[in-house]
């Protein structure tokens, strides 16, 4: 064996040799009989997975040496597959110069004429935003520093060590990503179809819904305090001052809302009000971008995250305050999604009820219980408990036409429509859902239940 030196063998290269003779993974590239050293020295091997052995060759320089032999290895490989590009770029609020992007926002907000058409007005004031952004914020990047071996770890070698992965990684789980992702944005919007409930439900909720849309369309139509414009102190008041979320598909984070000036928020509650006044609720406010959590006993059925617009999210936070001062208080059983009550307290006021004594209880795990509530009984429900006029309006439209595509591996599905269901993700959705759940407090279950 000539690794490393001129000496006939070099009992460590042939150690080595063996060893790799026993792994399949790993080959061998070097001629154990063209030594790589003039005067011996160091090992200088050349390995490669085994599955792109085959295809490649190993040689030594015949002119270019010193101490030591160059050595040339080419891999035989045709029509290497394009790596999946860089993902998009984000703004780096870390960096951000908010004085900067401040001075560009009103420069554009300033000269900014409002589209009579609701989502036309959404449109402009996101595009003012990201244009602001895009002068006050850097991207992400890549790093300035350069590794010490720079000329291996260089973007060039990169790419082509990705495109070398398919030869000797093993083969993905999803072959097709764009047509995977569009498989999961049907399934979840197929959890809100109709069609999941029990026939017996569904022909319930056709006998009920005359009752429930007269009742929803005489509400609308009553006057009610809450019918006033939204004032700047109500928006200042529901800004969001804590760190940055994940942002939705408009990518406006809560940081870029809380360092934008007076004229930004003055433009901000025109477009609110003119929703309020509409009664409608922007488009692009009821677009998710849902990402999928493969559960750990059930990958087939995952769970979703649902990222929504940071200035749509504000929009519900300034609805929920007018929403739960119109309602009256929760029923005390209620201790889900309450502040300041918990399993504890709900524990405690089961055992205190029985008192020592013997009592049966029964759990009921309601499956699908968001992506199935039905938005009109939700406000039929909400109707019945007072809720009036736009406030009503507003909410009615919140539920209409709510869309979501799903992000899997850098790719993005189209928008699938959800029937039925609160969003996952929305400040209003835990309160509407404790509307409807609390209607169970009202089922007459016998004297003795």
């Amino acid at each position: 064996m000539c690794l490393g030196s001129r000496s006939p063998a070099n009992p460590t290269g042939c150690h080595i040799a063996l060893v790799l003779k026993e792994t399949p993974t790993i080959s061998l590239l070097n001629n154990t009989n063209s030594p790589t050293h003039l005067q011996g020295g160091r090992l200088d091997l050349s390995l490669v997975s085994s599955t792109l052995a085959p295809r490649s060759t190993w040689e030594i320089h015949p002119t270019l040496t010193s101490d030591h032999h160059a050595i040339l290895c080419s891999l035989g490989v045709t029509h290497l597959p394009k790596p999946p590009g860089p993902p998009p770029p984000r703004w780096n609020t870390k960096r951000a110069n908010w004085g900067l992007f401040t001075i560009t926002l009103d420069h554009h907000l300033l000269t900014l004429r409002p589209s009579p058409d609701l989502d036309s007005h959404a449109n402009q004031i996101t595009e003012v935003f990201q244009a602001a952004a895009d002068t006050g914020i850097p991207n992400n990047g890549p790093p300035k520093h350069y590794h010490k071996d720079h000329w291996y770890y260089s973007p060039r070698v990169n790419e082509t060590k990705s495109s070398l992965l398919p030869y000797h990684c093993p083969p993905p789980t999803h072959t097709d990503l764009r047509g995977k992702a569009e498989d999961m944005a049907e399934a979840f919007a197929l959890r809100t179809s109709p069609q999941q409930l029990p026939l017996s439900t569904r022909c319930k909720q056709e006998d009920l819904h005359q009752h429930r849309a007269h009742l929803i369309h005489t509400s609308k139509n009553t006057p009610a305090e809450t019918d006033c414009l939204f004032t700047i102190h109500e928006l200042t008041h529901n800004y969001k001052t804590s760190t940055d979320t994940a942002p939705g598909s408009d990518w406006i984070t809560y940081s870029m809302l809380s360092h934008a000036g007076p004229v930004a928020e003055k433009a901000f509650l025109d477009l609110l009000n003119h929703s309020w006044t509409l009664g409608r609720v922007p488009s692009q406010w009821k677009r998710a971008v849902i990402h999928p959590i493969p559960k750990q006993n059930d990958p087939n059925n995952p769970c979703s995250i649902s990222l929504l617009s940071c200035l749509g999210k504000i929009a519900e936070r300034m609805v929920l305050h007018r929403l739960t001062w119109s309602l009256p208080p929760p029923h005390s059983h209620i201790f889900a999604y309450i502040k300041g009550k918990g399993a504890s307290e709900c524990l405690s006021s089961f055992l205190s009820e029985f008192r020592g004594g013997k009592c049966p209880a029964v759990f009921i795990d309601l499956e699908k219980s968001f992506e199935l509530a039905c938005p009109e009984a939700i406000l039929a429900t909400l109707a019945r408990r007072g809720v009036r006029g736009r406030l009503l309006c507003w909410l009615e439209d919140f539920f209409r036409d709510r869309e979501a595509a799903v992000r899997f591996h850098g790719f993005t599905s189209s928008p699938h429509k959800h029937q039925n269901g609160t969003q996952q993700g929305s400040i209003l959705s835990p309160t509407l859902f404790n509307a409807l759940v609390e209607c169970f407090l009202h089922i007459d279950l016998g004297p003795r239940i």
